[in-house]
Order: structure tokens, then sequence, then C-alpha cells
């Protein structure tokens, strides 16, 4: 299992729960789109509750979005 560490800057706070996304490569190379070619990334989402109060979270159906930054050389 890899360790991911914060950096306080993808995060947000709501109510006094603090939402962070984690992931231990900022950059990433996807190839040109292939077939059967699979690029696998790996990240992380800390909840943090600040609060008094008790908060369950149903993540199940989590979709998260990716930015793509495209290069040409």
């Amino acid at each position: 299992m890899t360790s991911f560490e914060s950096n306080g800057i993808n995060a947000v706070e709501v109510n006094h729960v603090r939402f962070e996304t984690l992931v231990p490569q900022q950059r990433l190379i996807i190839p040109l789109k292939k077939e059967n070619v699979t690029t696998f990334v790996q990240f992380g989402l800390r909840i943090t509750n600040f609060s008094s109060n008790p908060y369950s979270f149903k993540l199940f159906g989590l979709k998260p979005e990716v930015e793509t930054v495209r290069k040409d050389c």
C-alpha cells in the first residue's frame, strides 16, 4: 500500500468537515489511445470531521473528475 501525504491544496472544508484528495503522483504520462492499453491511477480521499456531530458517508457512487492537459511536443 502506498502512503499518501497531504499538502492542503486539494482540500475543501464544509460545516467543519474536511474533504481532501490525495494522489501519490502529481503528474501522469498517459499514452495516446491504443487498443488493450490501460493506465492505472491511484488516488485517495481523506475525510476529517472537526465538528462534534457524527456523520456517515456513502461513497459507492463516487465518480472522480479528471482534468487533462495535453502538451504536443
